[in-house]
This record gives C-alpha cells, sequence and structure tokens, in this order.
C-alpha cells in the first residue's frame, strides 16, 4: 500500500533541502536548520513505517545525491549540503 501523498511530501522535504543549500552557497550558516530538517523528516516518514518508508527516504537520498552531482562545478557548497544531508539520511536508514 502506498501513502497517496508520499511523493509530494517527498518533494517538498527535497525543495527545503535546496533552499537551505543556496542560503548556505550565500554565506549563511544553516547546519542547524539542516539537522533540524533532518530529524523532522526522519519522524514524518517513521510515521510510513507500516507502508515503507524505506523508499520513500531512499527516493529522497537518490534525489539530493543527483542534485549535488549536478551543481558541483557551479555551487559546490550547496553540493556539499546536500551531500551530508543525503548521508545523515542514510545512516538513519540503515541502523
Amino acid at each position: 500500500m502506498r501513502y497517496p501523498n508520499a511523493d509530494g511530501f517527498v518533494m517538498h522535504y527535497f525543495v527545503l533541502f535546496c533552499q537551505l543549500g543556496a542560503q548556505s552557497e550565500q554565506g549563511e550558516d544553516v547546519l542547524q536548520r539542516v539537522s533540524i530538517l533532518v530529524e523532522n523528516v526522519i519522524k514524518h516518514l517513521d510515521v510510513w513505517r507500516p507502508y515503507g518508508p524505506t523508499d520513500h527516504t531512499s527516493k529522497l537520498i537518490a534525489q539530493l545525491k543527483t542534485r549535488s552531482e549536478c551543481i558541483a562545478g557551479s555551487s559546490p557548497v550547496q553540493a556539499k549540503l546536500l551531500s551530508d544531508a543525503a548521508e545523515q539520511l542514510r545512516k538513519h536508514l540503515w541502523r
């Protein structure tokens, strides 16, 4: 069974991470907000555990990694933030 709005939630979090990444590229210190957002993602996706949050989290991780790789040359700070967020989510996923 799939949660009907799962893709929307994944996209919502992806956009929030990208916004924080853009702010970091402009010199803002957003590390605490990134950590809070990671925690919120984990809490939100854990609610779906019976429906397979692993799929949703994996999808978000893949999107963050892909975006990070695409912008690494032009926006290295943002790319690192997105990559680090993906790694934090991945660590939670496999514990």
